[in-house]
């Protein structure tokens, strides 16, 4: 959620009526689901992304509340929401933790909270999808993919790289963990397994990552919808190289931090820091592999990808002794 230039002024917001389709049995218990969008200074692509929501066709039995959660203490989304028809709640504590909280506050004693963030938008059949998926499987989570669009000159390197490639898994399957960027979950199993955004990983990411890892240990299913799909459109000071390595080192930093902090204390803690220090190890050997076999042979792909895998490896090594890499942290 990096902000918008200054003074940046919202677009229409779209219509602001979903339509109602019948997508299950008549009688299925009536149940609550808040669509949380949490902002910080990007009023464009909020608007855009809450147009996207109104869009949505909604399943039978499930009333939809739509919720902006602005992390701006000067209240910039408000008018947007405003616009959109969208309730509106601020949280002027900075971090992500801070703001994703206060969405799961904000959905208060509904259903369902579905999460994604003020820079994507829902393709059509997103929302009937995710709830078709929860109401299979009856899972504490269902994590959907996120399609991030690159801009048309683009580097080779960062194509190459493979970063901005959307993962794939069998629909319906498993996840241990999963991103909040597109993130629906069932209210009554998160407050049963009492799991809350950690505030360790407000300025660093990693929340969703930590939140996503405590459900599972508490004994909550994360499913995978395939068909759930949001699309995030990548503005160009991301499609660069340096940006892509930055990232890696950064999101394996968090990752390494969350091993961390979901292993007790004492000697266990260093078993865990051994262990991570090896797996970066590995990565990196990987990786300078990759480097070299891609230059000798001219690949872009293996090069840039071998790449990527050192970032990874510098971000885990620096995670598993105690470093942390703030990239959301404010002046």
């Amino acid at each position: 959620m990096s902000p918008e230039p200054a003074g940046a002024e919202p677009v229409d917001a779209g219509p602001t009526g979903s339509r109602l389709v019948d997508a299950g049995p008549a009688d299925l218990e009536p149940i609550t689901l808040v669509v949380a969008v949490v902002t910080y200074r990007r009023p464009r692509s909020l608007a855009v992304a809450l147009a996207g929501v109104r869009a949505q066709d909604v399943p039978d039995g499930v009333e939809v509340d739509l919720v902006v959660v602005d992390n701006d203490p000067e209240r910039s989304a408000e008018p947007v929401a405003d616009a959109a028809g969208a309730r509106y709640a601020s949280e002027p504590r900075p971090g992500l933790a801070a703001v994703r909280n206060a969405a799961l506050d904000a959905a208060g004693g509904a259903t369902l909270l579905q999460l994604i963030d003020d820079d994507e938008e829902p393709t059509e059949g997103w929302l009937l999808a995710m709830v078709r998926c929860w109401r299979t499987h009856g899972s504490a989570a269902v994590a959907g993919p996120l399609v991030r669009l690159l801009p048309e000159d683009t580097a080779p390197w960062v194509v190459a790289s493979g970063f901005f490639d959307t993962p794939s898994h069998a629909d319906g399957a498993l996840r241990h963990g999963a991103s909040t960027s597109n993130l629906l979950l069932d209210l009554a199993q998160v407050r049963r397994a009492g799991v809350r955004f950690d505030q360790r990983f407000a300025f660093s990411g990693g929340e969703d990552t930590m939140f996503t890892h405590e459900l599972v240990l508490e004994g909550g299913e994360i499913r995978w919808c395939a068909d759930g799909v949001v699309v995030e459109s990548q503005p160009e000071e991301r499609a660069t190289r340096a940006w892509v390595l930055a990232r890696a080192r950064r999101t394996a930093n968090s990752w390494a931090r969350v091993h961390l902090a979901l292993t007790v204390v004492g000697p266990a803690r260093l078993v865990r820091r051994v262990w991570l220090t090896a797996h970066a190890a590995v990565i990196a050997g990987r990786g300078l592999r990759d480097v070299l076999r891609g230059r000798a042979r001219g690949s872009l792909p293996v090069t840039a990808r071998g790449e990527v895998a050192l970032a990874q490896a510098r971000g885990a090594l620096a995670g598993a002794w105690g470093r942390t890499l703030d990239e959301y942290r404010r002046p």
